[in-house]
């Protein structure tokens, strides 16, 4: 018998559209048969076709048993997508951060019709560079929010992006609204930021929840 496939890839790609080339237990199943018509033509002994027929049998409990592990693990793995925590971690240059009011900058992309993008916590870095942000207010603070719909997580920036040593914050969402098919940006509220030569990194994690 050829080589099974893992049972993730028949999960992933679909059991029942797979060739009978692919190493599944129907190509095992077909063989038998042609064993056993070509036995039948030769006028084979009781006794070959017994064996042909138990060892059909049992390809045919392998068959079924197969078929209902391959259906349970792609809805495991479907359930599992609702849990999952994806990361991603994203630099907002100086020159980025200084029009960031003006040009938000992406982070996660639209995940997809049907589906929501829902930011479990945010973490902002910054290495200290040399020359301080100027301007910053209790009002212009960093905002993770979906492209169109509104905030997800606003974080202050007076008392941090204007240090001048390493900085680092970090936030967990408390909010339930989610947007649908939303891509998520870092932007600056208030008006920009007038001079300094940091790089902020941003790093999300986040799950894809899908519509019911």
């Amino acid at each position: 018998m050829p080589n099974q496939k893992p049972l993730s890839e028949m999960a992933d790609f679909g059991y029942e559209n797979m060739s009978e080339g692919d190493g599944y237990i129907l190509s095992e199943m077909k063989l038998h048969f042609s064993a056993l018509e070509k036995k039948l033509e030769e006028k084979a002994s009781d006794e070959d076709l017994i064996a042909l027929h138990n060892d059909l049998e049992k390809c045919k409990c392998k068959f079924a048993m197969q078929k209902e592990m391959v259906t349970s693990l792609a809805t495991l793995s479907s359930d599992m997508d609702h849990i999952k925590i994806y990361q991603k971690d994203v630099t907002i240059t100086s020159a980025e951060l200084l029009a960031l009011f003006a040009t938000p900058k992406g982070v996660v992309g639209s995940p997809g019709a049907g589906k929501y993008i829902e930011i479990t916590k945010v973490e902002y870095s910054m290495t200290y560079n040399g020359v301080a942000y100027t301007t910053v207010t209790a009002a212009k603070k960093l905002s993770l929010e979906y492209e169109t719909s509104g905030q997800i997580i606003e974080m202050e920036s007076l008392g941090f992006l204007d240090q001048t040593s390493d900085q680092g914050r970090c936030a967990r969402n408390n909010s339930s609204v989610l947007a649908a098919n939303e891509a998520v940006v870092v932007k600056l509220l208030d008006g920009e930021i007038l001079t300094g030569d940091s790089d902020l990194k941003v790093r999300v994690q986040y799950r894809i929840v899908t519509a019911l």
